[in-house]
């Protein structure tokens, strides 16, 4: 008997992918934190309907497809999980670039635009991703995410430091607001 049909070795596998999933989904309601997340869930469900089913089946034929369906909803669970965190990603990106589109941010972030080209790869591949292969590219997802989480956190890291060059930019312009306001009183004043 293979390896590709060793009940034993799919067994395995599809428990690693099984808690690779269960591990993202993890991840992912912390950084939602409102409840879980359904779709990774449905998957992981499903996944564990095949392997009741690939228990109980006799017919080796039978078994293996069991397995393979298994395995299928496991990686599905694992790009749903990572999709939906690289989406989080993407809004927190978009959410610091309309927090902060007035205040130079490159001498705190002087990578930025790298960090853009990460996340236009990040919507590119949720964008081109075909429905029906989603779970072939599992991998692909999980590492994008594993790359563009870090970036997410260091952005939002800087927002302290931002939101005080956003104050004093800020006060500046209501100092230069004041200055142009007292100089067209004081030349309404001198003409009177």
């Amino acid at each position: 008997m293979n390896e590709a049909s060793d009940p034993r070795s799919m067994a395995g596998s599809v428990v690693r992918l099984f808690e690779q999933a269960e591990s993202r989904i993890k991840e992912l309601e912390l950084l939602y934190g409102d409840g879980l997340a359904c779709h990774p869930i449905n998957q992981l469900r499903y996944a564990g309907y095949h392997i009741t089913k690939a228990i109980a089946e006799t017919n080796p034929t039978g078994n293996a497809e069991q397995w393979k369906r298994a395995t299928r909803h496991c990686q599905r669970a694992i790009y749903d999980a990572s999709e939906m965190a690289i989406v989080y990603c993407l809004n927190e990106f978009k959410n610091f670039g309309d927090d902060y589109r007035t205040v130079d941010f490159s001498p705190t972030i002087p990578d930025y635009l790298d960090i853009v080209e990460k996340m236009e790869k990040a919507q590119n591949l949720l964008a081109t991703t075909n429905y029906d292969t989603r779970y072939q590219k599992y991998k692909e997802c999980d590492r994008l995410f594993a790359d563009i989480k870090p970036l997410i956190d260091r952005l939002n890291r800087s927002r302290l430091e931002l939101n005080k060059r956003l104050r004093r930019n800020r006060i500046n312009m209501l100092l230069v607001g004041a200055t142009i306001l007292l100089a067209i009183v004081g030349l309404i004043a001198k003409h009177w």
